[in-house]
């Protein structure tokens, strides 16, 4: 099998994220909690960061759960 390889750009999925997480979509909002929390793609901030882990949370993502616990630590 052959294809073509891609740049990965932190800064684009943020921002794919980001609209999966507005529509409702729990992988999409812990995978934009996550870019806040290490500052891929977009600047750090455990705010925002905390906000999107407890959309997810509340939808039962069970690592948002536990990063939430990682933040406060």
């Amino acid at each position: 099998m052959s294809g073509r390889r891609l740049r990965h750009d932190a800064s684009r999925c943020a921002q794919w994220a980001a609209l999966a997480a507005e529509g409702g979509d729990k992988l999409g909002q812990f995978r934009l909690a996550y870019a806040y929390h290490h500052g891929e793609g977009v600047a750090k901030n455990w705010k925002e960061a905390l906000l999107w882990y407890a959309e997810a949370a509340e939808q039962g993502h069970g690592t948002a759960m536990c990063n939430i616990g990682v933040i406060y630590e």
